[in-house]
């Protein structure tokens, strides 16, 4: 059994949530005894649907591979978030928690409430901080040209 190298990188990419966003079977490499399409022009599930109007150029490109154009549409760019713990109300924080804390079970019969109570645990800690620590937005130094 030959195991086919084609198949194996469309498996991976697949895998991966990488596209293939190559268009039609135009030759991209070019020599004097072959053609092939052998270069491949990849995007993520996320920005897949920005790319549109993949072709070969015709142009010459003194190399043996051909150029590659298309057109990529707005992308959104977001700027980070975080948590600044200078910041939280630590006083409302220890409030919130000892709420949300009745809810979590005390006593655990069996194995099987081990993993309810502590997600419930963590979810208590988790809420209670983010409601007494806001996100902040990540200032950029400067702006893209």
């Amino acid at each position: 059994m030959s195991i086919n190298p084609q198949e194996c990188l469309i498996e991976y990419l697949v895998s991966t949530n990488f596209n293939i966003v190559n268009k039609g079977n135009e030759p991209t490499f070019i020599i004097s005894n072959r053609k092939e399409v052998t270069d491949l022009t990849l995007v993520t599930d996320k920005t897949a649907d920005l790319v549109s109007k993949w072709h070969v150029f015709d142009e010459i490109s003194l190399s043996d591979h051909r150029y590659k154009v298309f057109h990529v549409g707005d992308l959104l760019v977001t700027r980070p978030t975080y948590h600044k713990h200078k910041r939280t109300n630590w006083e409302s924080y220890q409030e919130d928690l000892k709420v949300k804390l009745g809810i979590v079970p005390r006593v655990i019969q069996s194995v099987y409430g081990v993993e309810p109570a502590v997600d419930t645990l963590q979810q208590a800690i988790l809420s209670s901080f983010q409601q007494n620590c806001p996100y902040r937005v990540a200032q950029s130094p400067r702006t893209v040209p």
